[in-house]
Protein backbone atom coordinates (compact mmCIF):
# COMPACT_ATOMS: atom_id res chain seq x y z
CA UNK A 1 0.00 0.00 0.00
CA UNK A 2 2.85 2.38 0.57
CA UNK A 3 3.07 5.40 2.72
CA UNK A 4 0.69 8.22 2.79
CA UNK A 5 0.13 11.47 3.98
CA UNK A 6 -2.52 13.47 5.11
CA UNK A 7 -2.42 17.60 3.86
CA UNK A 8 -5.52 19.54 4.69
CA UNK A 9 -6.93 22.68 5.13
CA UNK A 10 -9.62 23.48 8.06
CA UNK A 11 -11.20 26.78 8.05
CA UNK A 12 -13.37 26.02 11.04
CA UNK A 13 -12.64 22.42 12.04
CA UNK A 14 -14.89 20.70 9.66
CA UNK A 15 -11.88 19.21 7.32
CA UNK A 16 -9.38 18.89 10.65
CA UNK A 17 -12.48 16.57 12.16
CA UNK A 18 -12.43 14.59 8.92
CA UNK A 19 -8.53 14.07 8.42
CA UNK A 20 -7.94 13.73 11.74
CA UNK A 21 -10.58 10.39 12.11
CA UNK A 22 -8.72 9.30 8.74
CA UNK A 23 -5.60 9.49 10.46
CA UNK A 24 -6.06 7.44 13.28
CA UNK A 25 -7.93 4.62 11.51
CA UNK A 26 -5.12 4.60 9.04
CA UNK A 27 -2.10 5.55 11.12
CA UNK A 28 -1.01 8.17 8.29
CA UNK A 29 1.11 11.01 8.42
CA UNK A 30 -0.89 14.21 8.71
CA UNK A 31 0.21 18.12 7.73
CA UNK A 32 -2.10 20.88 8.27
CA UNK A 33 -1.95 23.56 6.02
CA UNK A 34 -1.62 26.73 7.70
CA UNK A 35 -1.48 30.32 5.53
CA UNK A 36 0.22 32.91 7.45
CA UNK A 37 -1.99 35.54 7.52
CA UNK A 38 -5.32 34.35 8.20
CA UNK A 39 -9.06 35.30 6.59
CA UNK A 40 -11.70 36.71 8.97
CA UNK A 41 -13.93 33.97 10.69
CA UNK A 42 -17.14 35.99 11.39
CA UNK A 43 -19.67 38.39 9.75
CA UNK A 44 -19.82 39.78 6.20
CA UNK A 45 -16.06 39.47 5.96
CA UNK A 46 -15.88 36.17 5.89
CA UNK A 47 -17.47 35.52 2.93
CA UNK A 48 -16.51 38.65 1.12
CA UNK A 49 -12.71 37.55 1.74
CA UNK A 50 -12.91 34.17 0.75
CA UNK A 51 -14.93 34.82 -2.37
CA UNK A 52 -12.82 37.13 -3.92
CA UNK A 53 -9.76 34.87 -3.08
CA UNK A 54 -11.10 32.51 -4.81
CA UNK A 55 -12.14 34.31 -8.02
CA UNK A 56 -8.83 35.77 -8.10
CA UNK A 57 -7.07 33.07 -7.45
CA UNK A 58 -5.04 34.25 -5.05
CA UNK A 59 -1.81 32.47 -3.46
CA UNK A 60 -1.25 32.61 0.00
CA UNK A 61 2.01 31.98 1.84
CA UNK A 62 1.64 29.27 4.04
CA UNK A 63 3.83 27.87 6.74
CA UNK A 64 6.18 24.91 5.41
CA UNK A 65 5.30 21.55 5.86
CA UNK A 66 7.78 19.20 8.14
CA UNK A 67 7.64 16.36 5.39
CA UNK A 68 8.89 16.04 2.21
CA UNK A 69 5.86 14.85 -0.17
CA UNK A 70 8.64 12.89 -2.31
CA UNK A 71 8.43 10.64 0.58
CA UNK A 72 5.04 9.52 -0.02
CA UNK A 73 2.85 6.97 -2.10
CA UNK A 74 -0.83 8.68 -1.03
CA UNK A 75 -1.56 11.81 -0.86
CA UNK A 76 -4.86 12.27 0.70
CA UNK A 77 -6.06 16.05 0.16
CA UNK A 78 -8.74 17.33 2.37
CA UNK A 79 -10.64 21.22 2.13
CA UNK A 80 -13.58 22.83 2.76
CA UNK A 81 -15.47 24.15 -0.36
CA UNK A 82 -15.33 27.71 -1.45
CA UNK A 83 -17.65 29.28 -3.83
CA UNK A 84 -17.37 25.71 -5.66
CA UNK A 85 -14.12 25.34 -5.65
CA UNK A 86 -10.73 24.48 -3.44
CA UNK A 87 -9.90 27.27 -0.95
CA UNK A 88 -6.96 29.58 -1.84
CA UNK A 89 -4.61 27.57 0.31
CA UNK A 90 -4.77 24.04 -1.47
CA UNK A 91 -3.80 26.34 -4.63
CA UNK A 92 -0.87 27.50 -2.51
CA UNK A 93 0.05 23.73 -1.71
CA UNK A 94 0.00 22.33 -4.95
CA UNK A 95 2.26 25.67 -6.13
CA UNK A 96 4.78 25.21 -4.05
CA UNK A 97 5.09 21.64 -3.10
CA UNK A 98 4.47 20.17 -6.76
CA UNK A 99 4.15 16.53 -7.43
CA UNK A 100 3.56 14.12 -9.78
CA UNK A 101 3.12 10.34 -10.21
CA UNK A 102 1.48 10.05 -6.43
CA UNK A 103 -1.86 8.06 -5.75
CA UNK A 104 -4.40 10.99 -4.65
CA UNK A 105 -7.46 10.76 -2.44
CA UNK A 106 -10.21 13.70 -2.23
CA UNK A 107 -12.11 14.72 0.65
CA UNK A 108 -14.32 17.39 0.18
CA UNK A 109 -16.36 19.57 3.19
CA UNK A 110 -19.33 21.47 2.73
CA UNK A 111 -22.46 22.05 3.96
CA UNK A 112 -24.58 21.16 0.77
CA UNK A 113 -22.92 18.05 0.10
CA UNK A 114 -22.28 19.44 -3.69
CA UNK A 115 -19.08 18.74 -3.94
CA UNK A 116 -18.42 17.82 -8.13
CA UNK A 117 -17.46 21.08 -9.05
CA UNK A 118 -14.65 21.35 -6.24
CA UNK A 119 -13.82 17.62 -7.67
CA UNK A 120 -13.52 18.58 -10.51
CA UNK A 121 -11.32 21.38 -10.28
CA UNK A 122 -8.49 19.88 -8.07
CA UNK A 123 -8.30 16.72 -10.13
CA UNK A 124 -7.63 19.23 -12.57
CA UNK A 125 -5.12 21.02 -10.66
CA UNK A 126 -3.49 17.55 -9.92
CA UNK A 127 -2.94 16.44 -13.57
CA UNK A 128 -0.03 13.76 -13.34
CA UNK A 129 -1.35 11.93 -10.30
CA UNK A 130 -3.88 9.08 -10.54
CA UNK A 131 -6.77 10.21 -8.39
CA UNK A 132 -8.11 6.83 -6.68
CA UNK A 133 -10.70 7.96 -4.84
CA UNK A 134 -13.36 10.70 -3.52
CA UNK A 135 -14.97 11.33 -0.25
CA UNK A 136 -17.58 14.69 -0.09
CA UNK A 137 -18.86 14.98 3.46
CA UNK A 138 -21.59 17.59 4.70
CA UNK A 139 -20.81 19.24 8.00
CA UNK A 140 -18.50 16.77 9.63
CA UNK A 141 -17.75 18.59 12.84
CA UNK A 142 -21.53 19.03 13.18
CA UNK A 143 -22.34 15.39 12.31
CA UNK A 144 -20.02 13.70 14.13
CA UNK A 145 -21.22 10.39 14.44
CA UNK A 146 -22.26 10.18 11.05
CA UNK A 147 -19.62 11.02 9.08
CA UNK A 148 -17.05 9.43 11.40
CA UNK A 149 -18.72 6.23 9.96
CA UNK A 150 -18.57 7.64 6.07
CA UNK A 151 -14.66 8.12 6.49
CA UNK A 152 -13.81 4.84 8.48
CA UNK A 153 -15.76 3.26 5.33
CA UNK A 154 -13.89 5.44 3.37
CA UNK A 155 -10.55 4.18 5.03
CA UNK A 156 -11.27 0.70 4.87
CA UNK A 157 -12.25 0.58 1.16
CA UNK A 158 -8.96 2.31 0.16
CA UNK A 159 -6.12 1.14 2.90
CA UNK A 160 -4.62 -1.01 4.99
CA UNK A 161 -4.63 -0.54 8.75
CA UNK A 162 -1.50 -2.75 9.06
CA UNK A 163 -0.16 0.88 7.93
CA UNK A 164 -0.41 2.55 11.54
CA UNK A 165 2.92 0.59 11.95
CA UNK A 166 5.26 2.39 11.12
CA UNK A 167 4.05 6.13 12.42
CA UNK A 168 1.25 7.08 14.60
CA UNK A 169 -0.39 10.73 13.26
CA UNK A 170 1.03 13.52 15.39
CA UNK A 171 -2.15 14.48 17.90
CA UNK A 172 -3.47 18.02 17.49
CA UNK A 173 -6.14 19.37 19.84
CA UNK A 174 -9.65 19.69 19.34
CA UNK A 175 -10.24 22.79 17.52
CA UNK A 176 -11.34 25.83 19.97
CA UNK A 177 -14.16 28.29 19.36
CA UNK A 178 -14.46 31.40 20.28
CA UNK A 179 -18.17 31.11 21.42
CA UNK A 180 -21.50 29.01 20.59
CA UNK A 181 -21.86 30.38 17.42
CA UNK A 182 -18.35 30.31 15.91
CA UNK A 183 -19.29 26.57 16.53
CA UNK A 184 -22.33 26.76 14.23
CA UNK A 185 -19.99 28.03 11.44
CA UNK A 186 -18.48 25.53 8.81
CA UNK A 187 -16.02 25.66 6.35
CA UNK A 188 -17.78 26.00 3.19
CA UNK A 189 -18.44 29.65 1.65
CA UNK A 190 -21.27 29.19 -0.63
CA UNK A 191 -22.50 31.48 -3.46
CA UNK A 192 -25.37 31.27 -5.60
CA UNK A 193 -25.79 29.03 -8.65
CA UNK A 194 -25.46 31.70 -11.18
CA UNK A 195 -22.34 32.53 -9.92
CA UNK A 196 -19.74 30.85 -12.54
CA UNK A 197 -16.05 30.68 -10.82
CA UNK A 198 -12.95 29.35 -13.36
CA UNK A 199 -9.94 27.29 -12.70
CA UNK A 200 -7.23 26.66 -14.28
Amino acid sequence: MGKSLIVYYSFEGNTEFAARTLAKHIGAYVERIIPLKQPPKKGFGKFFWGGKSVVMKERPVLEPLQREITEFDNIIIGFPIWAGSYPPAIYSFTKDYPFSGKNCYIIACSSSGNAKKAIAKITERLSGNKIIDTLSLIDPAKNKEKNEKLVIAFADKNFDKAEAAYKEPEPEPEPEYDNEESAEDDDTIEFSETEEITDN
